[in-house]
């Protein structure tokens, strides 16, 4: 299969099969994946949690609007992020770089002035949409590897936050839940596996100039 047949191949998965479980390895690949996500000035200022813990997965329902795949599903990502974007998110982005490319600190003190200025103009609340904004790249590159490896998915913006938050303790990381995606393998009673796509056009959807 190619791509296009990857991806015409997954849907947005109702129902999972609660018996069947997403290998180890394959879950190690998901994660490398959302890993090697592209973000803005590529500062990462998301983080994810991946669940297989069945009594904190039946936590979270209640905070899901009881969205079953939830429950069902073998393993549960939520992706959040930092509403507040702080230097100290820029230096650990820069003491990575040092380290993998040995490049002395003062070489990058033109970039960072730059990343610096960049996030301090804006003020809290575009700070807080910009940075969740990363995490739609991350579901993006999540469900595009979870097809390639053909396993199925939900991605879900249906949930309480609050209540994720609580949960998993995220607002004390500095942590807002954004995103939450159930993946496992389709049940074969999920009637929505056979529907048609429903797309615009191409000719509607995009322009070559």
């Amino acid at each position: 299969m190619n791509i296009i047949d990857h991806l015409e191949w997954r849907y947005a998965t109702k129902a999972f099969d609660p018996n069947k479980t997403v290998s180890k390895e394959n879950i190690e690949t998901l994660k490398r994946a959302l890993q090697l996500t592209p973000t803005s000035l590529g500062l990462q200022t998301f983080h994810f949690h991946v669940i297989e813990d069945n009594s904190i997965k039946d936590q979270l329902l209640p905070y899901s609007f009881n969205q079953q795949q939830v429950t069902q599903a073998s393993h549960l990502f939520v992706i959040s992020y930092y509403p507040e974007v702080t230097e100290k998110h820029v230096e650990d982005i820069l003491n990575i770089k040092i380290n993998l490319e040995s490049v002395p600190r003062e070489t990058l003190t033109q970039f960072k002035d730059f990343v610096m200025g960049y996030i301090q103009r804006m003020d809290k609340e575009s700070m807080a949409i910009w940075s969740a904004k990363q995490t739609y790249i991350a579901m993006g590159v999540l469900l595009t590897a979870c097809a390639e490896l053909n396993i199925d998915a939900c991605p879900m913006e249906g949930f309480d936050a609050n209540g994720y938050n609580q949960i998993l303790n995220l607002t004390e990381k500095g942590l807002q839940a954004s995103l939450v995606v159930p993946v496992g393998y389709r049940s074969e009673d999920d009637k929505y596996q056979h529907a048609k796509k429903v797309r615009r056009s191409l000719n509607e959807l995009s322009t070559e100039l």
